[in-house]
């Protein structure tokens, strides 16, 4: 297989037919990740009862009653309780409505970029109505398949946390015996090190060996499910079919992908990040300290940081759309092409 001749039919492909970039950048948009908040130390401050008075002086119109503290009272809780529990409520309901969104936009515009790669491929274009249509048609069964193998993932991500487990106790024992000793102080520092890259390097090992057939079987299934018409087990079971016959063609065509994930992710990152904050910064300084206005340079820095945000989604976009036709055009490929020896 010429890995190079599919990576440029893909990219032709997603640069000639850029109706595909609507399905990439919804699907860059679904797939977006949460992020986490870690404490850090700082300044503390403790609250006390004169806090609590200024509070009630500066706010005289909340409803206060007894609080924690003698002679002081604080804000009645019960008055509140109806209103919070409704708030909660809303967005909770909220909440709910759009994950049911994103799944249905994210597996969707799934299924239309496998469709209608695969239709520019067999008659040389494609159009927005068809891949919404059999995005639509097949969104569950992506979703299923997407499910079941998350979960086979997610069973061997345990069992790798439960051999990290083992092998940190493998370090750390011998390390310990080995400081008590008194005089061998030197060689369970040794030790310790030794062992623990050894676990690491040991975790990424099995970590990839987990994540890459995950991802290349993930690949096949939706494209089985989709342009072959197979239910969910059928799929993922003819996706582990391909594979397995197909290993060194797919493991190749995975590293060249994560190969060209990172590559990108290198440069777009950090560039992006300089643009926007000198963007941003430029933007408070001409405006915010200028005028001696803050508030009119933060207003004017927002849209310029949203149109930022918003090409680099496109960018993100329109690898999607890339990412999904290399995979489309290796299926296509792979399934086509008898095994040598059959």
């Amino acid at each position: 297989m010429n890995v190079g001749r599919i990576l440029s039919r893909a990219w032709q492909i997603t640069w000639r037919h850029k109706i595909l970039w609507i399905y990439g950048l919804l699907l860059a948009l679904c797939g977006a990740g949460a992020s986490s908040v870690s404490p850090r130390p700082g300044v503390q401050y403790t609250l006390d009862q004169s806090d609590l008075q200024l509070f009630q002086r500066r706010f005289p119109w909340l409803p206060y009653g007894p609080g924690p503290l003698d002679g002081l009272r604080f804000w009645d809780w019960r008055a509140f309780a109806g209103g919070v529990a409704l708030i909660a409520a809303i967005l909770l309901v909220v909440a709910l409505v759009v994950a049911i969104m994103r799944v249905l936009v994210r597996y969707t515009s799934l299924g239309a970029l496998v469709h209608m790669v695969d239709e520019v491929e067999e008659t040389g274009d494609s159009t927005f109505k068809a891949g919404l249509q059999h995005g639509w048609h097949n969104l569950l069964k992506l979703f299923a398949i997407d499910l079941l193998i998350g979960l086979a993932g997610l069973l061997l991500f345990l069992v790798i946390g439960i051999v990290a487990v083992i092998g940190l106790g493998i370090a750390i024992g011998p390390a310990i015996a080995l400081a008590q000793a008194g005089a061998a102080r030197a060689l369970a520092i040794l030790w310790a090190i030794s062992a623990g890259l050894g676990i690491v390097a040991l975790l990424v090992l099995l970590t990839v060996a987990v994540s890459a057939p995950l991802t290349m079987v993930r690949e096949y299934s939706y494209r089985f499910g989709v342009l072959q018409h197979l239910s969910v087990f059928d799929a993922i079971g003819r996706a582990y079919e391909l594979l397995r016959e197909r290993l060194r063609s797919s493991l190749l065509v995975w590293l060249v992908m994560v190969g060209i994930s990172l590559v990108l992710g290198l440069l777009i990152a950090p560039l992006a990040m300089v643009i926007t904050m000198a963007a941003a910064g430029g933007t408070w300084l001409t405006f915010g300290r200028g005028t001696g206005l803050p508030a009119l340079g933060i207003l004017v820095a927002i849209p310029i940081v949203l149109f930022i945000l918003l090409l680099l989604g496109l960018a993100s976009g329109i690898f999607n759309v890339f990412s999904s036709g290399v995979w489309t055009l290796t299926y296509r490929e792979l399934s086509q092409t008898p095994v040598k020896g059959s």
